[in-house]
């Protein structure tokens, strides 16, 4: 079933009769575009065996079936749960620019259409959860709230499971080329990884889906064509996390080179996807992420942005920061929750300077807010603020 909500009546359909293709597995089935968060998108090839396989990965994940119902904030996920036989209420939201949603048309489509499972970038909840707050309402119908294009916040866990009664918030992570990778849920990462992400340690997210598995990589902008080529790193050593999964896309669309630098051959005859993102993998298999490798900063060591971030977003006032080094001068970038808060800089660097990832701050600068992708409005565009401070 498929309800628009937008007219509020259920889309009529007509029954037809059509002759089935039968695709193999191994056969392409769709290209999907890359937000292009570090560069120009990149077309993916996608097999309907990497579909086959995405889809029974998140079936289990979630326990869906078609008792559940499914509001998409991204078209896609409506794809999915269809699949399962899911019933998808189609909110009334523009999903090119998530971040401009109309929070009371969205909230009171979730009130009128109880939907079970919910998905969507962060800049969606965001305005939701403000405006849910604001009319003291509860989304009691939400049993998964799904978040995920860029890391979440403790505050905006926090925050978003005192009005789902019934729910958790979930941040599976992944990317267009390799999907999912690992999930974790709110509840686990404010019971057990709160005080580690708020020390420095990196964002949490969790452990690998079933048969996904995790290595990481020495850190290097250069081709590995195979993984006999390297040493991968042991427990709490960051690097580039790397992954072994039935979902790993084989290659990019036209573009050979950039294909060469994203995949490594495995001697078992698998594929590995290089992620891109700067992590960890700690004893117990959980695993870190620390920032996108092109946002990495190297001083006399190399340092991932998001572990120092997340202790400057802890600090009372800030709403979000941003690590650059434009001229190889490490800069802290503030976008304040509110213009006339005043803040400590000695106490914020002092706290940089002393953490895991220890840095010393040159400068710290405010913005009145950052660049951001143009698919889940969510991801900071640090090149982009990099590019801008060497312009003066």
């Amino acid at each position: 079933k498929v309800y628009n909500v937008a007219k509020l009546k259920k889309i009529e359909t007509k029954e037809s009769h059509f002759t089935l293709y039968e695709a193999h597995r191994n056969e392409e089935a769709a290209v999907l575009f890359t937000s292009g968060g570090t560069g120009i998108p990149k077309g993916v090839m996608y097999t309907h065996n990497i579909f086959i396989n995405q889809r029974r990965m998140l079936q289990s994940l979630f326990q869906l079936n078609e008792t559940e119902k499914d509001l998409p904030g991204f078209p896609l996920f409506g794809l999915f749960t269809l699949t399962m036989g899911m019933t998808s209420v189609l909110p009334e939201l523009n999903p090119s620019k998530p971040a401009k949603v109309n929070s009371e048309k969205v909230v009171n489509n979730i009130i009128n259409y109880s939907p079970t499972f919910v998905a969507g970038s962060p800049a969606i909840w965001w305005r939701i959860l403000e405006y849910c707050e604001e009319k003291k309402l509860n989304l009691e119908s939400v049993k998964y709230l799904v978040m995920f294009g860029a890391p979440v916040s403790i505050e905006m866990h926090e925050r978003l499971k005192k009005i789902l009664p019934n729910g958790d918030t979930y941040t599976p992570y992944g990317a267009t080329e390799c999907l999912p990778v690992t999930c974790i849920s709110g509840d686990e990462v404010l019971s057990s990884y709160k005080e580690l992400m708020n020390k420095g340690h990196g964002t949490c997210v969790g452990k690998t889906v079933d048969s996904v598995h995790v290595s990481i990589a020495p850190i290097t902008d250069d081709e590995i064509e195979s993984v006999e080529d390297i040493t991968f790193l042991g427990t709490h050593k960051l690097g580039e996390i790397c992954v072994l999964s039935e979902t790993v896309t084989p290659q990019y669309v036209d573009m050979p080179d950039k294909t060469k630098l994203a995949k490594m051959k495995d001697k078992s005859g698998g594929l590995w996807h290089r992620m891109g993102d700067l992590g960890y993998v700690d004893a117990d298999g959980v695993v870190w992420f620390c920032g996108r490798k092109t946002h990495r900063i190297e001083s006399n060591t190399i340092i991932p942005p998001v572990p120092l971030e997340n202790i400057v977003n802890n600090i009372e006032g800030v709403k979000r920061s941003a690590l650059v080094a434009p001229h190889d001068k490490a800069t802290l970038l503030i976008q304040k929750k509110d213009s006339r808060v005043r803040l400590n800089e000695d106490v914020i660097k002092k706290q940089v300077e002393n953490s895991p990832y220890g840095l010393n701050i040159e400068h710290i600068k405010y913005v009145k807010q950052f660049p951001v992708d143009g698919r889940h409005n969510i991801k900071i565009d640090r090149l982009l603020l990099k590019k801008q401070l060497e312009r003066y």
